[in-house]
Formats: C-alpha cells, structure tokens, sequence
C-alpha cells in the first residue's frame, strides 16, 4: 500500500531508528538442493530468483508481485498451508515448506527446466 505511515515510522523521525521483534536483519537466503530443487526464503525477489534460474513468471506477474511468498500467495489465492504444492503456469511448482496462518516462510521450488538453470550452482 503507498501511503501507509505508521506510529512507528513518526516516531523513528524523531528519535532515530528503532528496532525490534518485526525488523529483519537478515536478507531472504536461498540454496540449491542435491535434487536440484531450491529451498527459498518466501521473502526472496522474483527477479532475484530469476538471475539463476531464467524467467518464468509473465511480464504482468513480475510487475504486480515483488517476492515469491507473495506469488504463492497470488497463485493459491490464500496463504497456503505447509506440505501444499501450488502450480505455477510455467511449470515451475512451489511447495510450502514452512507458514503459519498469516504468511508463508519457506518454499521449495521443483520442476526447473529453464536452460539457464544449472543445479550444480551453489
């Protein structure tokens, strides 16, 4: 949502930064399995992903969502639970390795067959 300013954000303004129990440190990690699957952090950019594995969301998905828990999300139509496999038209399918109710954590993504994908990358 654009536009949205928070209590928080006023007062970070004024006193400086503020950190606590909802800020990430850490950037959303990714790592190639010896299947050749890859276990992502929901929180990953499509384009991230797509530097190593080559495009496979259309060009309107790419402009509408940011992370892959968002397209998960998007494809589902809901927050999907863990152990589910969603679909993606590409082929590509995404399974739920880790969410609670509200959101999506983990994800494994199957089913690469882009030719820029090399499962042998680290």
């Amino acid at each position: 949502i654009d536009g949205l300013l928070t209590i928080e954000d006023l007062v970070e303004e004024i006193v400086g930064e503020i950190e606590d129990e909802h800020d990430l440190d850490d950037e959303p990690t990714w790592r190639v399995r010896t299947d050749g699957a890859i276990d992502v952090d929901a929180r990953l950019e499509i384009l991230h992903l797509e530097e190593v594995i080559g495009s496979f969301v259309s060009d309107e998905e790419r402009e509408e969502l940011d992370t892959l828990g968002g397209l998960v999300f998007s494809l589902a139509g809901r927050v999907p639970v863990r152990g589910e496999l969603v679909k993606h038209s590409s082929g590509v399918e995404i399974e739920i390795v880790d969410a609670d109710p509200r959101r999506v954590k983990h994800l494994r993504i199957h089913n690469l067959t882009s030719e820029n994908y090399d499962p042998n990358l680290k």
